[in-house]
């Protein structure tokens, strides 16, 4: 073959080969696929029967600065009975404490982190083995009874935190953070958002004439707020995240204790 030929020949598969990049079909990434997920979400997602058919409803703080407490021990008490089809309503006061228990402080509330800590050590036992109280006093401690069954609850139960935004120096939201948030309620799982004031998010409402293109339905534990927009929501809170129970829990329930 000639230089011309072999060059001319060089030339037409270079000509196909990009004429068939041109045409070829475009194989979906995983982006592709979570930009689907998005769109594909419903428009409206409310978790409150949820709540009233396993007996977790609304319970109030009182005078005391402890929304955070309640916030982190309702969305776990939404995991359990998620978990179990049957709520149990755990102990605020008892988180508190094994919150302080974590910090080496004695501070009524904290932050989610510290809240998470301490329930992630001590485990956290049912309100009816610690009840809440109007006052704080940071010498009430829990009895023996609440601390073992707090350890049962520790040592046969696994949950599974997830950040959606970790505390930060700042409050703000990203709109990839409010569509995961979304996505994570559509999914049948509150959020739990801190700011000034903590709150549990139990639902959202799309609607493009509201600021921000809808609403999110709040579990609010001094029953002052009900929703909130999501351009709101964007300016409003620090951290969020949410928790299941892991499948796993159920194996170690059911493994029978080693001699």
């Amino acid at each position: 073959m000639s230089r011309l030929s072999r060059s001319l020949s060089v030339l037409t598969l270079s000509f196909v080969a990009f004429c068939s990049e041109c045409t070829a079909p475009r194989i979906a990434n995983a982006a592709d696929g979570a930009d689907k997920a998005a769109v594909a979400l419903p428009s409206f997602v409310d978790l409150r029967p949820k709540l009233k058919k396993w007996g977790l409803e609304q319970r109030q703080q009182g005078a005391r600065g402890t929304c955070s407490v309640f916030t982190v021990v309702e969305a776990v008490e939404f995991a359990c009975a998620a978990d179990d089809d049957k709520g149990s309503v755990l102990s605020v006061e008892f988180a508190n404490w094994a919150a302080n228990e974590a910090t080496g402080r004695s501070d009524d509330g904290d932050f989610f982190h510290n809240i998470i800590r301490g329930i992630k050590k001590h485990g956290i036992c049912r309100e009816a083995s610690m009840a809440y109280t109007a006052a704080y006093s940071p010498d009430k401690k829990p009895e023996r009874a609440a601390i073992q069954e707090a350890a049962e609850f520790h040592r046969t139960t696994r949950l599974d935190f997830h950040w959606i935004r970790p505390l930060s120096a700042k409050p703000g939201l990203s709109d990839d953070d409010i569509r995961t948030i979304k996505s994570t309620l559509a999914k049948g799982f509150p959020v739990a958002a801190g700011s000034y004031h903590s709150v549990l998010l139990v639902g959202y409402k799309d609607d493009p004439a509201l600021a921000g293109g809808g609403i999110f339905l709040i579990a609010d534990s001094i029953r002052r707020e009900t929703e909130i927009t999501y351009k709101a929501t964007k300016a409003r809170f620090g951290d969020v995240f949410w928790v299941n129970k892991n499948s796993s829990s159920r194996e170690q329930r059911t493994q029978p204790k080693s001699k």
